[in-house]
């Protein structure tokens, strides 16, 4: 049924409506899809800036960083734990973190657990155990800590492990130091002589070591423990008195306190040390009413002391060496008798820094910074230079020097000695002349046997081209002059077997067999001019050569001959081409004579400028000894053969045999 005009109207205007909306829609789409693509390029961007700045600081942090997937496999590895695990990034990716990441109990020496499994289960992060070492690849061992946490994406789902470890090596070190040191410390305070106090803020007894305690029972005369307990009101006869005092004013001001007072319950007299602590006071006391007698002895003993100098330096005037000491600016205010009587001085001449008129102005520089450096870090001086005698003549010194240090370690001397070493750096000079002349004269001696070597090699080169001639003329002689005696012979035999009729039955047959040893002899004739110098070597090349060859080895041998040569293979330089065909020849009756193979197979080929030679056997190969003498150089005359004329072309050599088998390899070089 036709639509009328009103209708198709407002179809049309239905129609026209739908496409704006639906054009509308478009648009908002396309805009919308613009959108979320700009904002999925920035969110991009974000995360690889992000992953950048998060790998930067991985790899610029001091601690080591490692992080696997949900599979414990390795994903990432900052320099720092490539150092430790001796692992490249490159390499770790991927690999089990057992196999990377190799950790053990130091006391135990067993594998310690992978704390990466750990959280992989439960999830939360965990510390390594105490006492783990680090194997890296290289087998280095390294203490560590370490501790691991679980990855987690927005959604909160586990995607991997982070572990972070670093070397505490030195902290273990500086730990056990200080466990050694506190554990010295008490051992020094539980043996000193001196008694030792310690209080705490409250004047308790926080530790008495067992000197002090002896004391203190005494005045209590009573066993009980002081530990915990009041000073003051442990012994109130203290109290207002110059050791309330002198302690107060210890802990109060913080500043250390010395002195010494007369104690009349224990009458006698005391010497106390007050040193205010953080905590506390420590006080140490010492019985001084031995003082004087003490003193004595001290000056006693400082009479000793002087003696004994006064029997070093008479003692030190009798060595060889030059002897002197000084303060510790460096000013000498001692020499030895020698040093007078090597250089011809006075003490007044030398006293302080006159030394320096003895030596060569050239190098005293050197010497004085030397000193100086010495000087100002209290290191040994060591150095050897010239010294002028009283003849005026410099001889050289090995100058020794060491600091002597007081119980504090503070330099309180220098005690110097010159040895002379004149002689023995002439010897040197002598020596090394010598060594030169030896090293000149062994050079000379190896540019001669060179020479010699050279022309032995010449030579050698020289009688392997006349064998190769006469060779080639004996087989020519043998297929021309004997080959035409045997024609001869052959027709002579010829002519009586025409007459064989006449013949008894018994002149037939040895005429027969004359015939046929005739041909035999012919035959090997032929064979030996061949093997001599084959004539298919020079007149069709030697594949041909070869080829011939092996069909005749392997009839002869009943070894069954493999020949590989490629059909192209062209003509070489004769003298190349006769190389060749002789280390064949050579390597078939090795084979023929010794493997015990029931093949051989030859391979030939070249590329570029080079020929390569390869027979190969299935044999019982060569015994290692009789191998390491070929090898070595110390080849037969079958295998020096061989290398000389490789040797002459340029070429080398290969022998290889583990036992089932033999493979001789030639490499040479084609002009």
């Amino acid at each position: 049924m036709p639509l009328d005009d009103e209708e198709e109207k407002l179809l049309r205007s239905v129609a026209l409506q739908n496409a704006r909306a639906i054009l509308l829609a478009r648009e908002r789409a396309e805009r919308a899809l613009i959108s979320a693509k700009e904002e999925l390029e920035r969110k991009s961007l974000e995360l690889a800036e992000q992953r950048e700045f998060f790998r930067v600081t991985l790899s610029s942090i001091g601690d080591g960083v490692i992080t696997t997937d949900t599979a414990a496999r390795i994903t990432f590895l900052n320099p720092v734990a490539e150092a430790m695990t001796g692992w490249q990034l490159a390499d770790a990716l991927g690999r089990p973190l057992e196999q990377v990441f190799k950790i053990i109990n130091e006391q135990t020496r067993q594998p310690a657990p992978n704390p990466v499994s750990k959280v992989l289960r439960e999830g939360a992060i965990v510390g390594l155990a105490n006492h783990t070492a680090l194997i890296a690849r290289d087998g280095r061992e390294t203490a560590i800590d370490d501790s691991a946490a679980p990855i987690r994406d927005a959604n909160g789902k586990m995607s991997g492990v982070v572990m972070v470890f670093h070397e505490v090596t030195e902290q273990r070190k500086a730990e056990a130091a200080l466990r050694e040191s506190k554990e010295h410390a008490t051992n020094i305070l539980e043996s000193i002589s001196d008694a030792f106090i310690v209080f705490d803020k409250e004047w308790r007894f926080t530790y008495v070591n067992p000197q002090a305690e002896q004391v203190l029972r005494r005045l209590k005369k009573s066993g009980a423990n002081l530990l915990g307990k009041n000073y003051w009101q442990e012994f109130p006869d203290v109290v207002g008195t110059p050791l309330e005092q002198n302690f107060r004013r210890a802990a109060a001001e913080h500043v250390k306190v010395e002195f010494e007072l007369f104690y009349p319950p224990l009458n006698g007299w005391f010497e106390l040390r007050a040193y205010p602590a953080k905590n506390g006071l420590s006080v140490y006391f010492v019985d001084i009413s031995d003082r004087k007698q003490v003193a004595e002895a001290r000056k006693e003993a400082d009479e000793k002391l002087r003696r004994s100098e006064e029997e070093l330096r008479a003692l030190v005037n009798f060595i060889p060496q030059l002897a002197w000491m000084a303060h510790p600016d460096g000013h000498i205010f001692w020499y030895n008798g020698g040093w007078y009587e090597y250089t011809g001085t006075t003490f007044q001449e030398m006293e302080g820094w006159g030394w320096q008129k003895v030596h060569d102005s050239t190098i005293l520089p050197q010497v004085m910074e030397r000193w100086s450096e010495s000087l100002q870090t209290g290191t040994p001086f060591e150095m050897e230079f010239p010294l002028r005698g009283a003849d005026g003549v410099y001889r050289w010194f090995l100058t020794r020097v060491k600091p002597l240090r007081d119980p504090e370690g503070r330099i309180t001397r220098w005690f110097g000695t010159n040895t002379n070493v004149d002689e023995q750096r002439q010897l040197l000079r002598s020596l090394s002349e010598a060594r030169d002349h030896l090293e000149k004269r062994v050079q000379e001696r190896t540019a001669e046997l060179r020479t010699a070597n050279d022309s032995l090699r010449e030579l050698s080169a020289s009688l392997m081209q006349i064998r190769d001639d006469e060779q080639r003329r004996l087989a020519r002689e043998l297929h021309d002059s004997v080959g035409q005696l045997l024609a001869a012979i052959s027709m002579n035999l010829s002519v009586v077997q025409r007459e064989a009729p006449k013949l008894s039955a018994n002149a037939v047959k040895c005429m027969s067999e004359n015939g046929e040893l005739l041909q035999e002899v012919s035959r090997e004739i032929r064979s030996i001019s061949h093997l001599l110098h084959p004539p298919l070597l020079d007149e069709a090349g030697l594949a041909s050569a070869l080829r011939w060859y092996a069909e005749g080895f392997a009839e002869r041998s009943k070894i069954k001959v493999d020949l590989a040569i490629p059909p192209d293979f062209g003509r070489l330089p004769n003298d190349t081409e006769i190389a060749i065909f002789r280390i064949i020849q050579e390597c078939l009756t090795n084979i023929h004579r010794h493997s015990e193979s029931s093949t051989a197979t030859i391979r030939i080929h070249r590329k570029g400028e080079h020929v390569t030679v390869q027979v190969q056997d299935n044999g019982k190969g060569i015994p290692k000894e009789k191998l390491r003498e070929l090898t070595g150089g110390r080849s037969g005359i079958g295998f020096g053969g061989m290398r000389e004329r490789l040797r002459q072309l340029g070429g080398t050599l290969e022998i290889q045999s583990e036992g089932n088998g033999t493979v001789v390899s030639a490499i040479l070089k084609v002009n």
